[in-house]
């Protein structure tokens, strides 16, 4: 339970009525704060994972600010600063940040409905367009070398060289399985090292229940989680929300007999994203949009595992093998999408 002495510290209006947790996240723990006016999304930011939440908080306002200032029909995240007019609120080393709640709107979890995912592929490519001309350097690096795929195959290589937890035995299948697939780990990395493809602001961690729709009309409200918004390239945005989307299942589901991908999902998509990029999508980005869903699928069940192999220190787990479960998941994904490579590069590429 949250004290009141935290949600009080905010520039909330009228009278409380509950506070509660709320959702499913990976990485900070949120809360639904109502009183008898209004209602609030209150979040206690991951230390361990985000090292400086002043600056955490001030990318996020400058980003909100500039996408409000740009568009008058913004609908987005509005930070609450606290009674001192701050961005967050620190108490015993740990801080708090506070965000209007946006109403009639819905997360989207797993659907079987194409327009919806049409909306979610439009909803990523004007998120990524609208932050074009915002000056990347405003923006601090939260979190270094976050889509570094080179980087991220060194952290993996070195925690299971250590082995310091004495896991390494567990899971020999999936440590060759990365191994086997190293080069997808320095693709972009050298496109965007020889200047090939574009870097500019993007939301860096866009998974399906980080983009909201209008829970009547079905329409795309905004995305949300905020905290990774930070220079790369757009392939990341599109090959992260793509992995999530066309999933079958859970990223943590215990039968892989269950884990399947959905190609009219991803085609729908693909067709909603473009639609918001065309105008400034390189001819390099659009072909390398399969290999980005490849790239980034494979990276994100890598960071599973070494953080398995390192005792589950970075995300939130239900239990000791939650982490490994949710890496066999995406290597299965991965597995299932060079099997329909061909079929894939020719739909959305036509």
């Amino acid at each position: 339970m949250l004290e009141s002495k935290i949600y009080s510290s905010f520039k909330i209006e009228g009278k409380v009525i509950e506070c509660k947790k709320h959702g499913k996240g990976n990485i900070n723990d949120t809360y639904l704060l109502k009183t008898n006016t209004n209602k609030y999304i209150i979040q206690t930011i991951n230390k361990n994972v985000f090292k400086n939440p002043k600056k955490l908080m001030k990318n996020i306002y400058t980003v909100t600010t500039y996408l409000k200032e740009n568009n008058q029909d913004y609908k987005g995240i509005k930070i609450i600063k606290t009674n001192k007019n701050k961005l967050y609120y620190k108490k015993n080393n740990k801080y708090y940040r506070c965000y209007e709640y946006i109403d009639d709107c819905d997360c989207v979890c797993v659907t079987n409905d194409l327009e919806l995912v049409y909306e979610m592929g439009k909803a990523v490519g004007n998120f990524d367009k609208s932050l074009l001309n915002l000056n990347k350097n405003k923006l601090f690096p939260i979190i270094p070398n976050f889509h570094n795929q080179s980087q991220r195959y060194k952290n993996f290589k070195k925690i299971e060289k250590k082995d310091k937890y004495n896991l390494k035995h567990k899971v020999i299948k999936e440590i060759n399985f990365i191994k086997k697939r190293k080069k997808y780990f320095y693709i972009i990395n050298e496109l965007i090292k020889n200047k090939k493809i574009n870097i500019t602001p993007i939301h860096n961690d866009p998974k399906y229940n980080n983009i909201l729709v209008d829970s009547i009309n079905k329409k795309y409200i905004c995305l949300i989680d905020l905290d990774t918004v930070m220079p790369g390239t757009i392939l990341y945005d599109y090959g992260d929300a793509i992995r999530s989307i066309i999933l079958s299942c859970e990223e943590d589901e215990s039968n892989l007999n269950n884990v399947k991908i959905d190609i009219d999902k991803l085609v729908k998509f693909t067709e909603g994203f473009l639609l918001e990029v065309n105008d400034i999508i390189s001819k390099e980005e659009k072909e390398l949009l399969y290999y980005s869903i490849i790239i980034i699928t494979l990276e994100c069940g890598t960071r599973f595992l070494t953080d398995y192999l390192d005792n589950n220190k970075y995300f939130k787990v239900l239990d000791k093998e939650h982490n490994l479960r949710r890496a066999k998941v995406a290597f299965k994904e991965v597995i299932l999408l060079e099997k329909n490579k061909n079929k894939i590069i020719n739909s959305i590429l036509k």
